[in-house]
């Protein structure tokens, strides 16, 4: 597989195209803070452990698992709210993953490029655009639809080869859009901490946008 035979690229956002994943482990953080370091500790240590779910499950997870409390559609979309302002701004002045806007500028036209974000979707339209990303991208999608759904909805709807497709993620929740839909997946792999993919079948790691650059130029081989 090289780039005259991919078809499309689905990108995941935090932590593939902007270096934000800590914007959001530090909000979800704050979010409980109030009810003490022993369930902060336990809401990071979920939180890191699976990223690329959605807030909107996440929430109701760590109220009913941490808390005991089961939160209802008002008490919910509050709490969405509070982590939206803590987020908003800083996502979009988070700086990309090295390699992007090179990646990006090279091959937008002739690929077809997608963003599949666990991120609310009318949230991570405005950061892509508020990023001047979004000119790159054929579409933006995001919760609360998961990315398995996204995946499978794009490859159907506009009839991609899915043997030509590839999914560059740092999250199982993209590993499992990639291997339940049949298409490649390649671990965006940060160099500091523990690999989530370790046991996992990954087609490739890198650690930016430079290195899949590099890997669609020579051809990505077994």
């Amino acid at each position: 597989m090289t780039l005259k035979n991919i078809q499309a690229i689905f990108f995941d956002f935090d932590g593939v195209i902007a270096d934000s994943v800590h914007v959001k482990t530090e909000a979800f953080a704050k979010i409980y803070e109030p009810f003490g370091e022993e369930v902060v500790k336990k809401v990071v240590d979920h939180h890191l452990a699976n990223g690329g779910i959605s807030r909107f499950e996440k929430f109701r997870l760590y109220h009913r698992r941490f808390l005991n409390q089961n939160l209802n559609d008002k008490q919910l979309q509050q709490i969405l709210d509070n982590f939206s302002s803590l987020v908003l701004q800083r996502v979009i002045e988070a700086p990309l993953i090295p390699g992007t806007i090179e990646f990006l500028e090279k091959n937008y036209q002739n690929l077809k490029l997608f963003i599949i974000s666990a991120t609310p979707h009318d949230e991570i339209n405005k950061i892509v655009k508020e990023k001047n990303l979004n000119k790159y991208f054929k579409n933006i999608c995001g919760s609360p639809q998961n990315k398995s759904f996204w995946t499978h909805s794009i490859i159907n709807e506009i009839k991609l080869d899915s043997s030509k497709v590839i999914f560059i993620g740092d999250a199982l929740a993209d590993y499992n859009a990639a291997t339940e839909n049949n298409i490649k997946f390649v671990a965006r792999v940060n160099t500091i901490g523990d690999n989530i993919f370790n046991g996992k079948k990954v087609f490739k790691e890198i650690k930016d946008l430079f290195e899949l650059d590099v890997l669609l130029l020579n051809g990505l081989s077994d």
